[in-house]
């Protein structure tokens, strides 16, 4: 695998800067750990600072377009950045409060 880099933007309000990157590689789109550790060593930073915003490859092509975030630090990217552990226990605690609401809901109907 191979990374090129084809654009930078520098964002200092958010702490960060995004890179567009153009990856080859051979067989599937490569993972986000793959593509972290690549865009680390490239840019000589730790791979803790790095989100991944999107890969994208078209069918049957063996580039990818990377769109990563790179922080100042980890404390800006789990301020900024949505980490899917919150978002998991977001949505196991919505389905619990809707089935309460059901439940409620049926109580009601059996008093009628």
């Amino acid at each position: 695998m191979s990374l090129t880099k084809i654009k930078e933007t520098n964002s200092p309000l958010l702490h960060r800067k995004t890179y567009l990157f153009s990856l080859d590689s051979e067989g599937p789109t490569s993972k986000k750990q793959d593509a972290i550790k690549l865009i680390a060593s490239s840019l000589k930073i730790k791979p803790e600072v790095i989100f991944i915003k999107k890969i994208d490859q078209a069918f049957g092509e063996n580039k990818s377009k990377v769109i990563a975030n790179v922080y100042d630090s980890v404390e800006n990217l789990k301020k900024i950045e949505k980490v899917k552990e919150e978002e998991k226990e977001q949505k196991q605690e919505e389905p619990q409060v809707e089935e309460k609401k059901q439940e409620n809901d049926q109580k009601g109907k059996t008093k009628e």
